[in-house]
């Protein structure tokens, strides 16, 4: 798709952008907005933007140094936010979600990659995070998220899969400052080779966050006896009406499972498919997007494929 020509935006969407979208997301995924964070400005001008009405919007940042920016959802917008990245800066991204607005962000890091994303939740809204580590040597997110107003709801889920001697993290952080808010985490790993991989998530639950519902979970699969994932889910919790659990387990891929597929006509390849995508399918069927979820078990599969 040319970027350029939908958008009209001359230097800023130059041909590395738009490689850069097309490796991450699927050609008939459409945008109507595109946004390239570069040199502590939002094409070009000034570092932050108001989405409002109902949008599916592309972000792509370039930085080579760190910047912050902010992206403000307007009050009853309904956004959905594709995030891709060649930048080895760790800029910060703060998203600031407005009173019964929806948010939808799916973050690809298929480049050496590190980010601060930055949510603040007014009341009634709703932010749902994606976030996939699967290409490139080293990969980091650090995710804050504020919960300032009651019933905010936050999903967040992801998939890292580091190979080769590469090492990927997701660290998240939620605040439940405020009652009757709900929190989901639904986090899978896999490493293969020499690689290395870490979950790290705190949910801290206020003193006044009465009724607050938090669920937190981290599942990880090694496929080799080098590689290492280090996982620490974790509660701090101040109020004593809620409903509030974790847990991480790590563990080996079921050789059993795989010598009954052989045995039964299917070759390793696709049984180790079968059996990873399997061990992800959770976190994937949250993945609203067919193409988009059909486009990451692509990643998925050229790992096992090396």
């Amino acid at each position: 798709m040319d970027y350029e020509k939908q958008f009209g935006m001359g230097d800023f969407v130059n041909p590395r952008v738009q490689e850069i979208i097309a490796e991450c997301f699927p050609e008939k995924l459409s945008f109507d907005a595109l946004y390239v964070f570069s040199d502590g400005k939002i094409n070009g001008s000034a570092n932050s933007i108001v989405l409002e009405g109902k949008k599916r919007v592309c972000l792509c940042f370039l930085d080579v140094r760190a910047f912050s920016y902010v992206v403000h959802i307007a009050k009853n917008a309904e956004i959905s936010l594709y995030t891709c990245y060649e930048t080895e800066s760790a800029s910060d991204v703060h998203i600031s979600c407005d009173e019964n607005s929806f948010c939808e962000q799916m973050v690809l890091q298929m480049t050496t990659s590190k980010q601060n994303i930055i949510v603040c939740q007014a009341r009634n809204s709703t932010y749902r995070g994606g976030y996939f580590q699967l290409s490139g040597k080293q990969n980091g997110i650090q995710l804050f998220i504020d919960k300032d107003g009651e019933n905010a709801n936050t999903d967040l889920f992801g998939v890292f899969f580091p190979v080769e001697n590469n090492e990927y993290s997701i660290n998240t952080r939620v605040n439940h400052n405020s009652p009757l808010c709900e929190t989901e985490e639904l986090f899978r790993g896999i490493a293969d080779d020499s690689a290395s991989g870490a979950f790290s998530g705190l949910v801290y639950v206020a003193k006044g966050a009465q009724k607050t519902t938090a669920r937190q979970q981290n599942r990880n699969i090694l496929l080799s006896a080098n590689a290492r994932i280090h996982s620490e889910p974790q509660l701090e919790i101040y109020a004593d009406d809620v409903v509030c659990n974790h847990g991480s387990s790590t563990g080996q891929i079921d050789e059993e499972a795989l010598w009954y597929m052989q045995a039964r006509g299917i070759d390793k390849v696709t049984a180790m498919h079968l059996l990873v995508t399997g061990f992800a399918g959770d976190v994937l069927q949250k993945i609203s997007d067919e193409a988009l979820r059909t486009k990451i078990e692509y990643f998925i599969s050229k790992n096992l494929q090396r």
